[in-house]
């Protein structure tokens, strides 16, 4: 019986998704059910009866609208717990019921979430690099009693990452996501999207407490983010093509002039039912969030010269050259090989097996 839903949000990248469905199906566990939303205008090619047979669904929902794709989700949440995933990130199935497993234990001490490791994978001469990101994510109070420590700790005290957008939950979290997106909506409008994560992550945060596992729990391609989809509905909102610092000025600016992110937070407080008591929160989580895009905004526009070097020499370099030092003086991070057979040392917990099954899966794909 599946105990975890996985529900993969896609839009016009069949490459990726195609990717990700046969790397669902070569590894597949009983336990984890998956659910494509693919919003594609469309629909992707797929042999049907082949998925179906190893618990994976295909949805063909043809919107760029990722509330109503989120949305759509609720009626498909039947397990006790959760993930969110994009096409090209990779977990292994292992580390995902682990989380499960531990939540269940858990669940009586108010733990909601778990999350671990994070690293981006890249391909270079037939082998598969792995450079470990976010190393500060197990250092976070996540699982601190307190609301506000555990979000001032996540968003403020250290570098921000998207791993607890990633982390598995309890359904009645998704669920209140869900719902606080579809209130939210209603406020904001489209502007919704430009802090979709923000939103999910706060969620989480807010509504318990997370468990962090040493393993490594997500994998990334090292694809340039501008290619994603949601990258340019973001871009065509806010007019402007300088993208990350654009949308923290933007947020920065109207939460200045409206204070735009009360009636965000107000919706998480109504839908957790956070008691009246602790209402004065609101305005110091609200600051919280106006200190972050505000960090987020000047850090983006602060002018660097060692930043600004490396970004003239890049422009000179061919690209062959640029790849044989990225790969070659370990920017890129150890290869596989280097990592399962002890040459190169990491801060992770890895399952040599899951690994092994990374490079040989993206080393032969075409």
């Amino acid at each position: 019986m599946a105990r975890l839903s996985v529900f993969v949000i896609s839009y016009n990248r069949h490459y990726e998704l195609k990717k990700k469905i046969n790397f669902f199906y070569k590894n597949f566990h009983k336990e984890i059910k998956i659910f494509v939303i693919d919003g594609s205008l469309k629909k992707l090619q797929l042999n049907r009866k082949k998925l179906i047979n190893k618990n994976i669904n295909y949805i063909h929902y043809p919107t760029e609208d990722y509330h109503l794709r989120l949305n759509y989700l609720s009626n498909l949440i039947k397990t006790p717990y959760t993930q969110i995933q994009n096409d090209d990130d990779y977990f292994d199935q292992r580390t995902l019921l682990k989380c499960c497993n531990l939540l269940e234990k858990n669940k009586k001490k108010g733990y909601v979430s778990c999350y671990g490791n994070s690293g981006i994978y890249s391909k270079y001469k037939s082998q598969i690099y792995i450079k470990q990101l976010f190393n500060l994510d197990k250092k976070k109070l996540n699982s601190n009693n307190n609301r506000y420590i555990r979000l001032k700790s996540y968003f403020i005290d250290n570098p921000y990452s998207p791993a607890i957008y990633f982390s598995v939950t309890q359904k009645k979290v998704l669920k209140n996501i869900i719902s606080i997106f579809k209130k939210s909506r209603e406020y904001y409008g489209e502007d919704i999207q430009l802090f979709a994560e923000t939103l999910i992550t706060s969620t989480v945060l807010m509504s318990g407490k997370s468990i962090y596992v040493d393993d490594i729990f997500w994998l990334r391609n090292d694809s340039d983010i501008k290619k994603r989809m949601e990258f340019k509905k973001i871009k065509k909102l806010i007019k402007n093509t300088h993208v990350y610092s654009a949308v923290t000025q933007y947020l920065y600016e109207r939460h200045v002039k409206k204070n735009y992110l009360n009636n965000f937070f107000s919706n998480i407080f109504v839908h957790l039912k956070i008691p009246d008591s602790e209402e004065y929160f609101l305005k110091k989580i609200s600051k919280i969030f106006l200190q972050f895009y505000m960090i987020g905004f000047h850090n983006k526009n602060k002018f660097s010269l060692k930043k600004k070097i490396i970004s003239i020499i890049s422009l000179i370099l061919p690209s062959c050259i640029k790849k044989y030092i990225r790969f070659n003086f370990g920017i890129n991070g150890p290869s596989i090989n280097e990592i399962c057979t002890g040459k190169k040392k990491v801060n992770f917990k890895f399952r040599k097996a899951f690994l092994y099954e990374i490079e040989k899966y993206f080393i032969n794909y075409s």
